[in-house]
């Protein structure tokens, strides 16, 4: 048998041991994930095939960096578990009391709240009372039979030959004065003498205060009666 027949071993070729212990190219998987990089390309074919999710976390957490980051941050987070519980058991009757402190002031500012809105409430409600229509429309009553009342005297007391009473004169002049808004009325005012002294005829004067009167009541009659029509809106 010729030794021509047998390839020859390339020169500078490598054999299969020395392909195994060969270093491992220069690639950014060898760089990160070396320990990835080392496994035989046939399981790199399947890993890139395999979309697993499990099976590249399980890969990715065989690395020696990152099993050692894992170690460290369950140190890390059993460390501040620790602490944690240190700091709750010393702070806790510090807490507790101020806990307790709080839920008491806040007890107590709840029912002084209580107290002062209904005292307010009150005081808002009495205060309203006197301007809601229906205090309105009673004082409008009083009012209206006063006046009334006012005008009837004053005719009873010139029937009767009495003298005119000077109280009805003087609500006659200031329901004119109201009427007019308070100006001078000379329909109700009494006329005077040269020397200060009333000159005006009984009859006169009380024609004069019993039409002030009258007009008077009239006026509010007619917005009562509106009122009670509900023809006129507050």
């Amino acid at each position: 048998m010729n030794a021509d027949q047998y390839p020859s071993a390339p020169a500078g070729g490598s054999s299969p041991t020395a392909t195994a212990t060969a270093p491992l190219p220069d690639t950014p998987l060898s760089h990160n994930f070396p320990h990835i990089a080392s496994l035989p390309r046939q399981t790199l074919e399947a890993l890139s095939t395999n979309k697993d999710p499990q099976l590249y976390s399980a890969l990715i957490h065989t690395d020696p960096s990152i099993a050692s980051l894992l170690q460290q941050r369950s140190a890390l987070l059993n460390r501040v578990r620790e602490l944690a519980k240190r700091n709750e058991e010393q702070l806790r009757p510090a807490l507790e009391r101020v806990r307790e402190e709080t839920q008491s002031g806040f007890v107590a500012a709840k029912e002084a709240e209580e107290v002062l809105w209904k005292e307010e409430e009150r005081k808002l409600a009495e205060a309203q009372r006197r301007f809601a229509p229906p205090a309105l429309l009673a004082q409008l009553q009083q009012t209206t039979a006063k006046i009334y009342e006012q005008s009837e005297d004053l005719a009873n007391a010139l029937v009767e030959g009495r003298q005119l009473p000077p109280s009805l004169l003087a609500a006659a002049r200031d329901v004119g004065h109201s009427r007019t808004g308070g100006g001078s009325s000379s329909s109700s005012a009494p006329e005077e003498g040269a020397e200060g002294t009333t000159a005006a005829d009984p009859i006169q004067t009380f024609t004069k205060a019993f039409l002030s009167l009258r007009t008077a009541y009239h006026r509010r009659a007619m917005i009562e009666e509106r009122w009670r029509r509900d023809s006129i809106r507050i």
